[in-house]
């Protein structure tokens, strides 16, 4: 009867002590902590003190941990406020109330999104969808948000397991190419493990040999190592894709290159320069390689017929006077 007449007089202080008094004497925890809430939307709404309002909700999900009306209150409290180190360990009580790995999964992402956006901490918010992670290892939603916290965390070892994780769920072997790409780019640029990168690097080119964005960064790891054969071999899968023309000429001169500066085999940088004038008779680095190659081994009618080629393949006037002047040096000398 109280409650209603000072409800009806707007006599809120009368009104508080009423409800205090169920808080304190009220023998079931339900109804003390019920009772606190009210208390708190007084608080809130009619004397317009929201901190007095949010002491009131806790003190009901003290009583009664999870009560719904408290902690949908209180939430709400705490981020208007912008106490979101409170709001994270809010939802960390829920997820130790929560019964399954969806509800806990909700609450974890929740607690990764205040500690990452709100509170400018990537590296609890990478802790927190990792949690995700142990419950549910295929969680693409967690794996995804992974990576940009580690980032921003300068963390820059952890997407790489992330994207590790990501690699078997598409279906897609274009997708799951890519994501080896990122890990393998990760491990080089940001990490510097090019061993590592090398690996990822591998394990595309497996999946998908005719990847040519996989192929190259295969082949700038074997360049930048040294290792000439595997180079070779690297640029022989490029070469079966590229089609005849400069693309195919720029490969086959640059495994001439290997063959002469690098591992010492003439015969072969010599193929490999006619092969790449075969492909394109423009090519000048080829063309100006192969007359060097035949003029040092001697092979002179080798050497003219090349002349020729450049002659006829090419329409600069400057281009043709010199290939037409060294055909006569040959036949001269």
């Amino acid at each position: 009867a109280l409650v209603k007449l000072y409800s009806k007089r707007e006599a809120f202080p009368e009104l508080l002590v009423v409800h205090a008094g169920d808080a304190e004497g009220a023998l079931h925890s339900g109804r003390r902590a019920a009772a606190h809430t009210r208390m708190a939307e007084i608080y809130e709404r009619r004397l317009g003190n929201p901190d007095q309002a949010a002491e009131h909700h806790r003190k009901a999900l003290g009583l009664v941990p999870g009560y719904a009306p408290a902690f949908k209150s209180l939430e709400r409290l705490l981020a208007q406020g912008g106490q979101f180190a409170e709001h994270a360990e809010l939802y960390e009580r829920a997820v130790d109330l929560a019964q399954d790995v969806e509800n806990k999964t909700t609450w974890l992402f929740k607690i990764g999104r205040l500690h990452e956006d709100a509170l400018g901490q990537p590296t609890q918010a990478l802790a927190a969808y990792g949690r995700i992670l142990q419950g549910d290892p295929k969680h693409l939603g967690a794996i995804h948000a992974m990576q940009p916290a580690a980032e921003r965390g300068g963390r820059l070892k952890d997407p790489i397991p992330a994207l590790e994780l990501e690699v078997p769920l598409p279906t897609d072997k274009r997708r799951r190419v890519e994501i080896l790409l990122r890990a393998g780019e990760v491990a080089e640029v940001d990490v510097a493990d090019e061993k590592t990168a090398l690996a990822y690097f591998r394990k595309a080119v497996e999946i998908d040999p005719t990847h040519a964005a996989a192929l190259s960064s295969l082949g700038r790891l074997h360049y930048k190592a040294g290792r000439w054969d595997d180079l070779l071999e690297t640029y022989r899968a490029e070469l079966a894709l590229a089609p005849k023309g400069p693309a195919a000429a720029a490969l086959l001169f640059k495994m001439g290159e290997i063959f002469e500066d690098r591992i010492g085999k003439d015969e072969e940088a010599l193929t490999s320069y006619r092969r790449a004038v075969d492909a394109d008779p423009t090519h000048r680095p080829a063309l100006h390689a192969l007359e060097r190659k035949l003029q040092t081994k001697g092979k002179w009618d080798g050497l003219v017929r090349m002349l020729e080629v450049e002659h006829g393949g090419t329409k600069a006037p400057e281009d043709r006077s010199r290939a037409a002047f060294r055909i006569g040096e040959v036949y001269e000398n």
